[in-house]
């Protein structure tokens, strides 16, 4: 800013944006979720808007005469960037480029109304232009909040609903907050003390709560929380080094469970963690059985034979692909008489669904295996922890709760079994096992039931819960490998 008073602002502020994206960069290398979310990796974003502004009000010489040509540049750059960026870059890094010098090209291009492109200047598009940030700040809240406390993620309409409620909120922060603010009128500085103050008002009576409510509650909420801890657990194979590299490598690690003679018959368990949650169960089939079980996981990874998109890293995941290929090798190489495999619902059409998972079943049983696919749980609309640990209660030894449930019939992927299904159906050998309808009984998925805690999180089944499920599951297993490929 002391450059800008000076007249040459522009040079710092370039510099900055040079600097402020290579940090970016480095941001993003070391860790994708704070690249994308945290303001620092975007620093350099908002000191290039900085920039057009400074050039925009100190018209250097070299700058001026060339507003059409920028405009031209800039929207090529925005179209080229909707044409070019997609699910398998990294955001923000290299491809951040293009949007945001495009942007910069169209803001220096409308100078004195030297680049006029009409629609750009009708009045929806310069509206939402000017309430843009407010709408973005309250899109999230209302869309987000709602799973948060247990209501589910809602329907399309729904959501529909929410994003337009923000913009109608964004409209009115934007006259009464924004505006006032800017142009300081009326008493402002009064006005924002005074919010500041409450914020800070609630927010210590959020974190005080707890305390006023006197020692008694406080008890109670640690007795619960620690006996909801006491009983959830997690397969063991996430306890043993190596055999779950997630996204960090795209080694094969096979790990061997239940070791029986060497003569034993081999059964394999192929899939996620989401399919990884039923090995207490599988393994109790290979103890029962005296089956030799080996266990080939990767996190996050589908056993569909299409390329993923991984938001947690921000990228495609290549590490999955090449880790499932090799994964596939090392099963014909075995020859197991059983490959049990299962993934999570994943952002793919009913085709790729149809099409990815025949692909993989045919390249197992081509190879003179039997295949049994795990059909995908449901997924929450809440964490079930959290929602029993702010809603449960103890009764008489044992977490209760009649507040953390969803009907089955709102978060049952009957689509993606649809379409499992259609797969395995031309596929000799191949057939799917359900377990949704015991998951969730009586048509109804409970963070408690009897006593068990169902769910560690939102998604992955209690491993507690999937040992008590493993009388009905090797029951439904043999139903499958009869070749029932019935619910």
């Amino acid at each position: 800013w002391t450059w800008a008073r000076g007249g040459r602002g522009w040079r710092g502020l370039a510099l900055l944006t040079g600097l402020g994206f290579f940090v970016g960069l480095v941001i993003l290398w070391v860790n994708a979720s704070a690249g994308y979310y945290l303001m620092p990796a975007r620093l350099w974003q908002l000191a290039a808007g900085g920039l057009a502004w400074r050039l925009w009000t100190t018209r250097p010489t070299w700058f001026a005469g060339r507003e059409r040509q920028l405009g031209w540049t800039g929207f090529t750059l925005l179209m080229v960037s909707i044409w070019l960026i997609d699910g398998g870059h990294s955001y923000p890094g290299w491809p951040s480029l293009l949007p945001t010098l495009g942007s910069f090209c169209l803001l220096l291009s409308v100078v004195n109304g030297a680049f006029n492109f009409p629609l750009m200047q009708s009045p929806p598009l310069v509206l939402a232009g000017r309430v843009s940030y407010g709408w973005y700040l309250w899109h999230w809240p209302l869309l987000f909040l709602p799973s948060a406390i247990g209501w589910g993620s809602g329907t399309p309409t729904q959501r529909v609903f929410a994003v337009l409620l923000s913009f109608l909120l964004a409209l009115a922060s934007y006259a009464w907050l924004e505006q006032p603010v800017r142009r300081g009128k009326g008493r402002t500085r009064a006005t924002v003390s005074i919010a500041v103050v409450a914020s800070l008002v609630v927010a210590s009576a959020i974190q005080l709560a707890p305390s006023l409510l006197g020692p008694g509650f406080l008890e109670q909420r640690g007795q619960l929380e620690a006996r909801i801890r006491e009983d959830i657990t997690v397969p063991g194979v996430y306890m043993r080094p190596g055999c779950d590299q997630w996204y960090h490598s795209d080694e094969l690690v096979p790990c061997e469970y239940a070791p029986a003679g060497p003569d034993a018959p081999t059964v394999v368990f192929l899939g996620d963690s989401v399919g990884g949650q039923w090995l207490p169960a599988i393994e109790r089939v290979a103890e029962n059985e005296e089956l030799k079980l080996v266990v080939l996981t990767k996190s996050s990874c589908p056993m569909v034979d299409e390329p993923l998109y991984y938001a947690r890293i921000n990228r495609r995941f290549t590490e999955c692909e090449t880790w499932r290929r090799a994964a596939l090798e090392h099963i014909r190489e075995l020859e197991p008489e059983l490959v049990i495999l299962g993934s999570s619902q994943y952002d793919y059409t009913r085709e790729q669904w149809r099409e990815g998972s025949r692909r993989i079943f045919a390249s197992i049983v081509e190879g003179g295996s039997r295949v049994v696919v795990l059909a995908p749980t449901p997924i929450l609309g809440f964490n079930v922890p959290q929602c029993l640990a702010s809603l449960g209660r103890i009764e008489e030894g044992r977490v209760t709760s009649d507040q953390c449930n969803q009907p089955l019939a709102k978060v049952d992927p009957v689509d993606i079994v649809r379409e499992l299904r259609a797969a395995t159906a031309t596929l000799p050998g191949a057939s799917v096992l359900y377990m949704n309808d015991r998951v969730c009984k009586e048509g109804v998925c409970r963070g408690v039931e009897e006593g068990r805690v169902t769910y560690r999180d939102a998604q992955h089944l209690n491993a507690a819960f999937v040992e008590d499920l493993a009388p009905e599951f090797q029951q439904r297993l043999d139903q499958a490998l009869r070749g029932n490929n019935a619910r």
